[in-house]
């Protein structure tokens, strides 16, 4: 499953979900942002935020998967 969305302060924002048989199942999980000029410093002083978001909705998908 992949999609694109349109958000202010960027020019272009798309995810893409790819689950795959590998024993157990395998999650691919991409992300790709870019950022208008303004933004971008504030993407990159968030970066950390958003890694935590990520591992916290990844450990939530894999919780509700193993049961």
């Amino acid at each position: 499953m992949s999609f694109a969305v349109s958000l202010p302060g960027l020019r272009q924002a798309a995810e893409g979900w790819r689950i795959e048989p590998a024993g157990r199942s395998r999650l691919t999980w991409t992300m790709a942002i870019k950022a208008r000029p303004l933004v971008t410093p504030l993407m990159w002083m968030s970066n950390p935020v958003i890694r935590l978001l990520q591992r916290r909705a990844l450990r939530a998908i894999r919780v509700h998967a193993e049961t």
